[in-house]
């Protein structure tokens, strides 16, 4: 996913975007380009990815973004907030977060 912001206004029905979400799904290589608003927040953009892009191409296994890890981190918090999804973070230093894993070793 990218962002195409720094455009002339442009008017579609009664709103006016100045900015493209822009997102490739990197299977069937097939692309969409979402008009938004440049002052767009994060939890707007949740709602819009759930909308489009999941209603479209199905829940992505990861995402590619060079839009940095601090807003791939809010991004992310924010998508599985919208669908009430319950993160539980691990790391390699203790990889086991409910004993699943180790219980089928």
């Amino acid at each position: 996913m990218d962002f195409i912001i720094g455009l002339p206004p442009s008017r579609r029905g009664d709103k006016v975007y100045n900015a493209i979400y822009i997102i490739v799904d990197r299977y069937t290589k097939m692309a969409l380009y979402l008009p938004i608003v440049k002052t767009i927040t994060i939890t707007e953009l949740a709602d819009l990815f759930l909308n489009e892009v999941v209603r479209r191409f199905g829940a992505p296994r990861g995402i590619i973004s060079n839009c940095g890890s601090i807003f791939t981190s809010k991004f992310w918090s924010e998508l599985y907030f919208t669908t009430k999804i319950k993160r539980r973070l691990s790391t390699a230093f203790y990889p086991q977060t409910d004993g699943q894993i180790e219980r089928q070793n």
